[in-house]
């Protein structure tokens, strides 16, 4: 009888282990599994305040965006710097100039933000047109399209075939140009 009673208090006390450990695994898993989603969510943060960086630029553009500067050129616009929503901080923002023509320029924004341990770089190219010297309006290009093309061309995809008829001048060929949003600047 008491061996009877041992053996049911040692499975007793054998089973509530399993139970504690299988609990303190469920409880951990459900932890971490927080701390991812709080982790995606400083990133996603950190992505938006890059975003903001760049949007700050705007009332800057006539100020800094001009036809006096050459391709490689890089100004830094302190401005657009600061603190955003939620902890989250616009380290830097750089304009980095890619062509310089008569009456426009295409440069490139590069913003950098953090939130928390999460740094996020986002990088927007623009065409700025100007008239007579003044600057009258923003054309961003969309960069994922660029990029998805650029793939679908280097894995030699077959490319659709163009309408050439349109073209007066059959050596001339289309510029591929994705506009995401344009900008006239008011005066």
């Amino acid at each position: 009888m008491q061996s009877k009673k041992g053996n049911i208090l040692m499975l007793t006390v054998i089973g509530l282990s399993i139970m504690i450990i299988l609990s303190m695994i469920f409880i951990s898993n459900i932890i971490r599994g927080q701390l991812h989603m709080l982790n995606i969510e400083k990133i996603t943060q950190a992505y938006y305040t890059a975003l903001t960086g760049i949007e700050r630029t705007k009332p800057y553009w006539n100020k800094y965006i001009t036809l006096n500067h050459a391709p490689g050129d890089i100004v830094e616009i302190k401005e657009a710097e600061g603190s955003a929503e939620n902890n989250s901080y616009v380290k830097s923002v750089i304009l980095k100039y890619l062509e310089v023509g008569s009456n426009y320029a295409v440069v490139s924004i590069t913003s950098t933000a953090t939130c928390g341990n999460n740094e996020k770089v986002v990088v927007r190219t623009l065409t700025a047109n100007f008239s007579e010297g003044t600057l009258v309006s923003v054309n961003f290009l969309n960069e994922k399209n660029i990029a998805r093309n650029y793939q679908q061309d280097s894995s030699n995809q077959q490319k659709p075939k163009e309408d050439k008829s349109k073209w007066k001048n059959k050596k001339q060929k289309p510029k591929a140009l994705n506009v995401v949003e344009t900008s006239s600047i008011a005066q």
